[in-house]
């Protein structure tokens, strides 16, 4: 193959001189270069940091009313250990007032008629009482 190549003797100067642009070239290069369909785009980023402060602010809502329900909480069971002892002393001052008006109350004797018979008087009226009671009798009192 034996072919020959001509090239000219003299050498192309390369030269590059500024023309005008052309208006779409400026579009194209001005253009945002995220499409608007990137699901990781500004406007998800925003979304995700407003679910996550809305989140917060529920979350320290939330802290705030537990919070104001442990010390409702705490206020309640002081009120009930300050009624405790309020119902204590009373008690203990009952107890107090009522052995004093034992130990001032004298010893009554029991009436005779409080009193048991003893076994001889019932060994003697047993007859009698039983005969009463079989005839329909009224009994006496002694």
């Amino acid at each position: 193959m034996g072919s020959n190549i001509y090239f000219p003797p003299q050498r192309p100067t390369l030269k590059l001189t500024r023309t005008a642009r052309a208006p779409e070239f400026d579009e194209a290069k001005n253009a945002d270069p995220v499409p608007a369909a990137d699901p990781l785009g500004e406007s998800t980023l925003e979304e995700s940091w407003r679910k996550l402060h809305r989140a917060h602010e529920l979350l320290a809502a939330e802290q705030a009313q537990l919070t104001d329900e442990r010390n409702m909480l705490r206020a309640r069971e002081a009120g009930v250990k300050q009624r405790e002892a309020a119902v204590a002393v009373r008690e203990r001052e009952a107890t107090e007032r009522e052995q004093l008006i034992v130990a001032a109350t004298p010893l009554s004797k029991p009436h005779e008629s409080d009193r048991a018979p003893s076994a001889v008087a019932r060994l003697t009226r047993a007859p009698m009482e039983i005969a009463r009671a079989m005839l329909g009798g009224k009994r006496q009192s002694s």
